[in-house]
């Protein structure tokens, strides 16, 4: 009976210890870290006029600069050499580093104690502490952890988040709860939720407004827009130098001009003065709302249906888009301000022989950053027409054969340019879409 009891109280102990030993949490041994003489003593300037060192034991020689720089040095046993060195008007720093230099020796820091150990031995240290790590890890039990993710993408943020899970780590993508689901030892969580807190921010939204106005070719130079420069590809970043870049052929769109105006520059009062004066009139006002550094597209015109011979000679009917179509890509800058990727597209239609119609094509790019509630101004789009009206006395004009007597047909020829202001507006996450 007591050899039972003796038994029993072994296996308890036994238990106990091994539970105690599994409690204990594992942390990683420590790599250390390179330090220079210069940060480890306030002594580092001091001059010596003259260093003489004569088949001088390196220990001896690296105690004398302990003792003279007051900083507390320990010299791994290995560390052996005779020194020979004659040296004139040097400051303790650079004495001490041309001895660590010579003899391939380094300093690393514990506390307030410095270790001087050889290069070699420094290095399989750093070897064996990073193996033994290794191993540690391995034998550490995995854990299971659910990461919820409210604004990111998580098959985006996989990729980001396995640069700080072990080697052993699983991740797997819970795309109907947008949520991961990670693996790994309980070490590498801290680091998973760091990452999580900085990445998974709600993305901006940018409202953009795109105002499309046909204005008189004579009331254009009183827009008060200053025109950054000119051409088919230009890149208006520097507005106060005008940058002339038009080819000697004719692009396509003409000579198309960008400029940009400040958010004190009232877009809308301009444009009520234009219509008002009756030298401008406003085609379109599109706008939409898109996510930071997502694309986004804006259409104003028609469809034009255009007659044409299929293979077989039959005539088929294809639609066409005639008007303005904007490509836009907003990107919100640290300085609140959207740089603004953009590609205005222009499709204009006249008409040819057989009723058909002649489909004219014409597409610009640029890149520019404008200010949140700025504008980036499109110009040089022009446009001649014919409008054709019929006066005369009314009731008259219309009798038939005599009303020829009544009345007049004249024709005034029309020359005006295509202004496009695309105005980004950022939409902060608890501002509403009507606080501009």
């Amino acid at each position: 009976m007591k050899t039972i009891l003796i038994f029993a109280s072994i296996l308890i102990l036994t238990a106990g210890v091994f539970a105690q030993k599994e409690s204990v949490p594992f942390v990683l041994e420590s790599e250390p870290v390179l330090v220079s003489p210069g940060n480890i003593t306030e002594h580092a300037g001091k001059l010596f006029p003259k260093l003489v060192f004569q088949e001088a034991n390196i220990r001896a020689v690296l105690q004398f600069f302990a003792e003279t720089g007051d900083v507390n040095l320990v010299i791994d046993p290995p560390v052996d050499a005779k020194v020979n060195l004659k040296l004139y008007n040097i400051t303790w720093e650079t004495g001490l580093t041309s001895i660590l230099n010579t003899y391939e020796l380094v300093i690393t820091q514990d506390g307030n104690v410095y270790r001087v150990q050889n290069l070699e031995d420094y290095r399989q240290r750093i070897t064996e502490a990073r193996d033994y790590n290794k191993k540690q890890q391995e034998l550490l039990p995995l854990e299971t952890k659910i990461v919820e993710l409210n604004y990111a993408d998580a098959s985006n943020m996989t990729q980001v988040i396995q640069q700080a899970m072990s080697e052993r780590g699983e991740i797997i993508v819970d795309s109907r709860t947008n949520s991961l689901i990670i693996k790994d030892i309980r070490e590498t969580f801290p680091k998973i939720d760091s990452l999580t807190l900085a990445l998974d921010t709600e993305t901006p939204q940018i409202r953009v407004s795109a105002k499309i106005v046909n204005v008189d070719k004579s009331y254009i130079r009183q827009l008060g827009v200053q025109w950054g420069a000119t051409g088919n590809n230009v890149q208006p970043y520097d507005q106060s130098v005008g940058i002339d870049v038009s080819p000697t052929t004719p692009p396509p769109m003409g000579s198309v001009r960008w400029g940009i105006v400040s958010g004190d520059y009232n877009i809308n009062a301009e444009i009520n003065a234009m219509v008002s004066d009756n030298v401008g009139e406003v085609v379109d006002n599109p706008e939409i709302v898109t996510l930071d550094n997502q694309e986004a597209t804006l259409k104003s015109g028609d469809q034009v249906p255009v007659s044409m011979l299929d293979e077989a000679g039959n005539i088929v009917t294809v639609y066409y888009n005639a008007g303005v179509e904007l490509t836009v890509k907003p990107h919100v800058t640290s300085q609140n301000r959207v740089a603004l990727d953009v590609i205005v597209t222009k499709n204009d239609y006249r008409e040819g022989t057989s009723g058909q119609y002649i489909i004219i094509e014409r597409e610009a790019t640029t890149s520019c950053i404008v200010d949140n509630g700025g504008a980036l101004v499109i110009g040089g789009i022009s446009s001649k027409g014919v409008d054709k009206t019929n006066s005369g006395v009314p009731v008259l004009k219309d009798l038939p054969i005599l009303g020829r007597l009544f009345r007049y047909d004249s024709t005034d020829k029309t020359d005006t340019e295509l202004v496009i202001y695309i105005t980004p507006y950022i939409i902060l996450p608890e501002s509403t879409v009507d606080n501009y």
